[in-house]
């Protein structure tokens, strides 16, 4: 499919170079026309060479008068016509072709990027190490009293390792289920990169446009701590500007937030109460996804 869209391009892009050279005839034509008449040869003979000539001679001569008096009289209107329809064709063409073209060197540019990305892929090691910090990050966080008092997690673990395979679960399921189908087709998504200091979920490589997705998944089944949010909203900034900055694309973050669905509505208020509270934290660049952890299933299977 991908290749068929390619060859449709070139075939497009070839369409509109044509049409761009069509106008530029069509305007060199009633050009061509004004040169011709006024370089071409007037014919003066005198009435008794006049005539002398033969009955075909005399024929040709009035038919090369009524063609030139022809091209005076309609000249004008056809330069104008024309002149239009060839102004029309080129800017057409030249619009089309170069959104084409574009399209073109952004999928070139993105193709290169994701093999990039694929050299940034972090190692066994270094991923289980990034899932251990981030489970921490959560133990350790100072609870905040007024969100989370008297508030037991929805969900129980045992070990440090069942947590840490709940999490995995999670963000495997958020990357098959949690993206809208139109978004996979645009865009190629890499998982657990490691650019500079910054690690990655995902990044999501944009095949059309030069603006690529920062994805962030966070699962948690209790309200989180202010503090905490604000970490995380702050991380996922600075690793937007990272990988601007290092990797010479624009960005856009998003942050999925997974929770089970009886706390998913006290999660999204607490969250957007947070950011009316501090608006000198510019987070503009970062949209808040809010999923329901029971709905990260195959609703075909």
């Amino acid at each position: 499919m991908k290749g068929r869209n390619n060859v449709d391009k070139l075939q497009y892009d070839s369409l509109y170079k044509f049409l761009v050279s069509l106008g530029v005839v069509l305007i060199a034509l009633p050009v061509a026309a004004l040169i011709f008449l006024a370089n071409g040869t007037q014919l003066i003979i005198s009435q008794s060479e006049y005539e002398a000539l033969s009955e075909y001679s005399i024929r040709n001569l009035e038919q090369r008068e009524l063609i030139i008096s022809l091209i005076i009289k309609f000249l004008p209107v056809l330069f104008i016509i024309l002149c239009i329809a060839g102004t029309i064709l080129i800017i057409v063409g030249l619009k089309k072709w170069y959104q084409i073209q574009k399209i073109l060197d952004n999928q070139v540019a993105a193709e290169t990027k994701i093999k990039e990305l694929e050299a940034a892929k972090m190692s066994n090691v270094e991923m289980i190490t990034e899932k251990i910090r981030e489970a921490e990050e959560v133990s350790n966080s100072v609870i905040d009293s007024s969100n989370n008092i008297n508030q037991p997690p929805v969900s129980s673990y045992s070990t440090q390792h069942q947590r840490l395979l709940k999490y995995a679960e999670i963000e495997d399921r958020f990357f098959e289920y949690g993206i809208p189908i139109p978004i996979k087709r645009r865009y190629n998504h890499k998982r657990n990169l490691r650019i500079g200091r910054f690690s990655y979920d995902a990044v999501a490589v944009s095949l059309k446009t030069n603006t690529d997705l920062i994805y962030e998944v966070k699962y948690w089944d209790r309200k989180p701590p202010n503090n905490l949010l604000r970490q995380t909203l702050e991380r996922l900034h600075l690793a937007g500007v990272n990988y601007e900055t290092e990797e010479h694309r624009n960005y856009h973050c998003i942050l999925a937030i997974v929770a089970p669905q009886q706390i998913t509505d006290s999660l999204m208020e607490q969250v957007e109460t947070f950011i009316e509270k501090y608006p000198e934290l510019n987070f503009s660049d970062i949209d808040i996804k809010y999923v329901a952890e029971e709905s990260l299933t195959d609703l075909n299977g």
